[in-house]
């Protein structure tokens, strides 16, 4: 089974992806990141049961027929996809129980993890019924979270509550005090008030660094989805799914 791939846009989404798997040792299914072709993509996805990456980029089996479905450790793809980055093209080998990176002069392979992903499940969060979506700069969102979390005291959480000029990102603490911000966001939909742990947001923004993020929230306590403005010379495609936390109490 083998086909190729772009080189820094398959390192890119590995580097995305693989940090949304689990590192916790009792759950070894989900310390892993599967990757799966999906006829001319290749589909990369991990998950620690709070958040969830998931992403494609286009890939070209080396015949009709070839087919990828593996589940590998994220650390091993984390170091190849630095190793990636000014790559132009790399080829992804698996056999039953292991899978090869090449490009250039370099290999790298490792044994696969045994398991199968809970597909129904995860598909399932992937469809999402939007009520409400930010369009905002990544670097000023990402920052004014950043700023909250400061305060986000023992919780580690940071709110977003939408308004009709934009966001406003709130961390409280109730030994530190309050940090309250608004940045400029194009605002769609139904005004709603979410909170999530600092950490994971900030995480899912740090892909989409430098460009424009759409941030699409759900009600309750249903994931929200950040992704990408579509473009149609993107490299790759990228989705990151965040679970709300419960509001801190005041």
């Amino acid at each position: 089974m083998q086909g190729t791939v772009r080189g820094d846009a398959f390192g890119a989404l590995l580097a995305a992806v693989a940090g949304a798997a689990s590192t916790e040792d009792a759950l070894p299914i989900f310390t892993g990141v599967r990757i799966h072709s999906d006829g001319d993509r290749l589909r990369v996805l991990a998950t620690d049961r709070y958040r969830l990456s998931v992403g494609h980029v286009p890939w070209e089996p080396a015949t009709p027929e070839a087919s990828i479905d593996v589940l590998a450790p994220a650390g091993m793809l984390v170091d190849a996809a630095r190793r990636l980055a000014s790559t132009d093209e790399a080829s992804v080998h698996a056999d039953g129980d292991r899978i090869a990176l090449r490009w250039g002069g370099t290999s790298v392979s490792t044994v696969l993890l045994a398991g199968q992903y809970p597909d129904q499940q995860l598909a399932k969060l992937l469809d999402t019924k939007v009520e409400c979506t930010i369009q905002a700069e990544t670097d000023e969102l990402a920052a004014a979270v950043r700023r909250a979390t400061l305060y986000s005291g023992a919780s580690g959480s940071v709110t977003l509550t939408t308004r009709d000029s934009g966001v406003t990102v709130t961390g409280h603490d109730p030994l530190a005090g309050e940090s309250e911000e608004t940045i400029k966001a194009e605002v769609t939909g139904n005004h709603l008030t979410t909170s999530f742990r600092a950490r994971y947001l900030t995480d899912a923004l740090r892909a989409f660094t430098g460009a424009p993020v759409l941030v699409r929230l759900q009600s309750g306590m249903a994931a929200t989805a950040i992704t990408a403005p579509p473009a149609d010379d993107a490299r790759m495609e990228l989705i990151h799914l965040v679970k709300p936390m419960l509001p801190p109490a005041h």
